[in-house]
């Protein structure tokens, strides 16, 4: 981030608006951090150093995060436990690996949702795909 120091902050892009403002939340060292989709508005690899360092925060420090997301995935990475909000006002709350499922994804989001396995350096690691209907 220290090539983005002399520039104004309304002169970034979206993406690097997102660091920067992800960078200050971590800088805070609060006991409770609530972020708000902190993987919005970034490319893929920009998606995985963020969730990292949440990944990295939670298991290194006494913390709590808290974050929004629309990409099931991001939570399934990090997120010990998820909540689903329905838009009847329901919900769905538990560990992360048992409420990020077909039935209540493809329920909120009104697509077809899969879930699928890659078996990556003897590992099982879980992960969510949206089937789009242009492919059908």
């Amino acid at each position: 981030m220290s090539h983005l120091k002399n520039k104004s902050f309304n002169s970034l892009s979206g993406g690097q608006k997102q660091l920067v403002l992800f960078a200050r939340a971590i800088a805070g060292r609060s006991e409770v951090m609530f972020l708000d989709e902190p993987a919005s508005a970034l490319d893929l690899k920009n998606q995985d150093r963020v969730l990292t360092l949440i990944r990295s925060l939670k298991e290194q420090s006494d913390s709590s995060i808290v974050f929004t997301t629309h990409q099931p995935n991001h939570a399934l990475a990090v997120a010990d436990s998820t909540l689903i909000l329905k838009n009847d006002l329901s919900y769905v709350f538990g560990k992360s690996s048992e409420v990020l499922n077909k039935e209540n994804l493809s329920s909120l989001y009104d697509v077809d949702i899969r879930g699928v396995k890659f078996d990556i350096e003897s590992k099982q690691i879980p992960s969510i795909t949206q089937i789009f209907t242009t492919q059908i």
